[in-house]
């Protein structure tokens, strides 16, 4: 006979340290921040709808990376990156560095200056380059990356937690749920 009730496990989180806990809570994090011009902008942690704009935006920086890679074996077992001239779009960069690079960026900014503008943030970096390593910034911060390589093994692993409770529920009940609703409209 099996106990019903079970005890819900928990993996070995890390210890968090008091002074992690209030910058987190704060959304202030000592020496995290980046340089545009003569301006110093904190990095903050992106709110809900900056944070899926931000992911939007991005997608097209992560196509064009995508498209000028290649994976290698790296002889070691690991794999590699190497870099793909062939692969890269120059039309597609230039798109990208013109339009979503200033928003991405500007989503950065704003997350401690609301009153900072796109053509500010053009105008204070100059140069495309500056622009992608404060996204690239970003993305380590909110650890994007590891997040949305997580999400979806985390997710298949929930639905089977629900395909489990469905069939236990359905076995529990003497009659199927449709069948039981039929019957009863029915008469």
């Amino acid at each position: 006979m099996s106990d019903a009730t079970t005890t819900p496990t928990t993996p070995n989180l890390p210890t968090l340290e008091p002074d992690t806990i209030i910058h987190a809570v704060r959304n202030d994090y000592p020496g995290h921040e980046f340089v545009l011009g003569d301006r110093v902008f904190p990095v903050k942690d992106l709110d809900y709808d900056s944070y899926v704009e931000f992911m939007r935006l991005s997608k097209s920086i992560a196509e064009l990376m995508r498209d000028a890679m290649d994976l290698s074996d790296g002889g070691d077992g690991k794999m590699g990156l190497n870099f793909n001239l062939a692969g890269l779009d120059m039309n597609r960069v230039i798109e990208v560095a013109g339009k979503d690079l200033p928003k991405l960026v500007l989503l950065c900014c704003r997350a401690s200056d609301e009153k900072v503008t796109e053509k500010e943030v053009k105008r204070l970096a100059k140069r495309p380059q500056v622009l992608l390593e404060v996204v690239l910034i970003q993305i380590k911060h909110n650890k994007m990356v590891e997040e949305f390589v997580s999400f979806f093994p985390r997710i298949a692993g929930r639905l089977s937690d629900l395909v489990e409770d469905t069939t236990s529920a359905l076995g529990a009940s003497s009659s199927p749920p449709l069948a039981s609703a039929r019957t009863r409209s029915s008469s």
